[in-house]
């Protein structure tokens, strides 16, 4: 814990490191494409890259990028560290196939689960549930 009397007698760059608001968490991601091309060897017609990205929308930004472009449809993603949204970004997750805004704050980073899906827009939540409505998932890790 930092405390913080007076900052007269502080030099430029003391001020700097003690500015902790500064501070920029990236989120860390790893994401796998199928390039739906026929290779040999063992990529299997993958393409495969860790990246760093501000947030999530930066993240689907990348990804609709990269699938415009290079006609590849995304397979897997990992989430590696850092936070999918910045303090005061709104944000959907699904519970019980009820969709659940709230905003992101410190409390948010506390609870965040790394297997949740997180939405950037209400919109993504309801086509992602839609989408799921025919899906039995199994647990296979009882």
């Amino acid at each position: 814990m930092i405390i913080l009397v007076g900052t007269s007698g502080l030099s430029e760059k003391n001020l700097q490191q003690l500015n902790l608001n500064k501070i920029k968490i990236m989120y860390k991601v790893t994401l796998q494409f199928n390039t739906h091309k026929i290779t040999y060897g063992s990529n299997r017609g993958q393409w495969v890259i860790t990246k760093e990205f501000n947030d999530l929308r930066h993240c689907n930004n990348f990804i609709d990028y990269i699938c415009r472009t290079k006609a590849y449809s995304l397979d897997e993603i990992w989430y590696e560290s850092g936070y999918p949204f910045k303090e005061g970004d709104k944000y959907f997750t699904l519970e019980k196939n009820q969709i659940i805004s709230s905003w992101w704050d410190d409390v948010s980073e506390e609870l965040f689960d790394k297997n949740t899906i997180y939405f950037v827009t209400q919109k993504d939540a309801e086509n992602y549930r839609d989408s799921m409505k025919d899906v039995t998932i199994i647990n296979l890790r009882q």
